[in-house]
């Protein structure tokens, strides 16, 4: 493990990025409570010029790494990254045990949105149905609009957890890749499998 500044003004050119090597990984500290960049340890950078993120030559050294230090500091979520930087999602978010469910598409939160859709559902289309079924007697406008907008924001949550869904998905589909090309590259060094994340 080694920390690399990311704004380095000895660094010749480039970016922080260009001096990583595939299969390398790249681990970015945050405080959960506070959601801002801070040191392994849980202390907040003096500025924005000093962040750093820890340098691993492999993921599994990598993991078991941020997993001991969420150990000491409860509060500190990592984001693990591939050699790309931040251009993409990460491979893995490692936190406390107790901060799981703080995690965006944590189950909870899943579960959560799912239930409020399903009473947004449950509560729109009979609004829905009640101002189209009394529209002669009297003016709908109102219990149908409101009802149209309980539906409305019931898709947006049902969106919401495919979004999730397919986010963790991705992810886990480039770590599963990052991991059998480093198998394939170091084939005498065992690489965290799948199964055990």
């Amino acid at each position: 493990m080694r920390t690399l500044r990311l704004v380095d003004p000895m660094r010749r050119g480039g970016a922080w990025t260009d001096t990583l090597r595939p299969g390398q990984v790249v681990a970015f500290a945050k405080r959960i409570d506070m959601d801002l960049p801070c040191t392994a340890d849980g202390d907040p950078f003096p500025g924005a010029d000093s962040v750093t993120c820890l340098l691993f030559d492999q993921v599994d050294e990598a993991r078991e790494w941020c997993d001991g230090s969420v150990q000491r500091a409860p509060l500190v979520r990592f984001d693990i990254f591939d050699h790309e930087g931040r251009a993409r999602s990460p491979l893995l978010t490692i936190v406390h045990p107790s901060q799981r469910e703080s995690l965006e598409g944590s189950a909870t939160e899943l579960k959560r949105r799912r239930r409020i859709g399903l009473a947004l559902v449950a509560t729109g289309v009979p609004m829905m149905a009640f101002a189209f079924w009394t529209s002669a007697d009297r003016d709908p406008i109102l219990s149908g609009f409101i009802g149209l907008n309980m539906v409305l924001v019931a898709l947006r949550l049902f969106w919401m957890n495919q979004a999730s869904r397919e986010a963790e998905r991705v992810s886990r589909e480039r770590l599963a890749s990052h991991t059998a090309e480093m198998s394939r590259d170091r084939p005498g060094q065992r690489l965290t499998n799948q199964d055990d994340l």
